[in-house]
């Protein structure tokens, strides 16, 4: 049996990680918890397909559900090609939250009457968060969540302010200090331990985001709360057994007809570290998005050997 593969999914209280899937005949998804310590194995069949869209905060339909509740009527259906961040068109129209992913705080557009309404209060988060040695700004209605699906080390709130708002106090942020927007799957995987950070760095760099998001909160007269000595969360303890893992680590190949699995030692973010034999591996969940995949057992994994073992 095979399945759509959609997301890993972090959840914060208590501190939980799923993957969620759905069947590639009926549509049906499915929200599975691991651990550390489990073991998983799969083979990758096909890549490009369209994952379905969030209906609602959280609760999501997959492509061939969608298609169910759309007016075209068919007696059989079948998971569409992605043409736009992993959906197709139908389901790129029924995500609610699709405003958020182009939003630069200037103007309101929202993409559903829900997701106005979501992100009108003053609930939306402002943080600067380091992620892999690189500090980075960001905004999130559920702030922890986004945190450990990002593979943060460490973070911090500055702001609580409605959606617009604190977006545009992301953007003069990402403007006027040394901070990313994003940080690639490229630098996470290069740099999965919290090695050489600088605490007192980052609480200059977080004074100085609480000026400018102060500021901006003045200057437009924005309801909400700029905070005062914001404490510093660390986040490692919630990502498994990260002091085992060495520093060479081999990343899986997810291409079509290829496989991959072992028992998993960490999960940060949206990353698997994995061990198969006496190799480690990152599986990048992200790359997985949009494929189909099934679960087997024993996968043939394809070592590639460091320098070193060839002396």
């Amino acid at each position: 049996m095979s399945y759509l593969f959609i997301k890993l999914q972090w959840q914060p209280n208590p501190v939980q990680t799923f993957l969620i899937y759905s069947d590639t005949v009926s549509g049906d998804i499915t929200r599975k918890e691991i651990k550390i310590g489990d073991e998983i194995q799969i083979r990758v069949l096909n890549k490009g397909l369209c994952i379905g869209g969030e209906v609602e905060k959280g609760k999501y339909r997959s492509c061939i559900q969608n298609q169910m509740h759309s007016s075209e009527k068919s007696e059989t259906y079948k998971t569409n090609p992605s043409v736009r961040n992993h959906r197709c068109l139908l389901c790129v129209r029924s995500d609610f939250f699709l405003c958020r992913s182009t939003c630069t705080g200037v103007i309101c557009n929202p993409s559903s009457p829900r997701a106005k309404e979501l992100c009108t209060p003053p609930n939306t988060a402002v943080y600067v968060t380091n992620i892999a040695g690189i500090d980075k700004v960001g905004v999130s209605l559920s702030v922890k969540r986004r945190w450990l699906e990002q593979g943060s080390d460490v973070a911090t709130k500055i702001a609580l302010l409605p959606g617009l708002e604190a977006r545009a106090v992301e953007q003069e942020v990402n403007r006027a200090l040394p901070v990313k927007l994003q940080v690639s799957s490229k630098k996470k995987r290069s740099n999965l331990k919290l090695e050489n950070f600088n605490s007192d760095e980052f609480r200059k760099l977080v004074e100085e985001a609480l000026s400018i998001a102060k500021g901006v909160q003045n200057e437009k007269h924005i309801q909400g709360k700029v905070f005062e000595n914001p404490d510093i969360i660390y986040l490692e303890e919630y990502f498994g057994n990260l002091g085992e893992i060495p520093s060479y680590v081999q990343h899986f190949d997810l291409s079509p007809n290829k496989e991959a699995g072992g028992k998993i030692v960490a999960i940060k973010g949206a990353l698997l570290i994995i061990k198969s034999g006496n190799y480690y591996y990152t599986l990048n969940t992200k790359e997985l998005i949009g494929c189909e995949i099934e679960f087997i057992n024993n996968a043939q994994v394809e070592s590639q050997f460091s320098l070193d073992e060839w002396f």
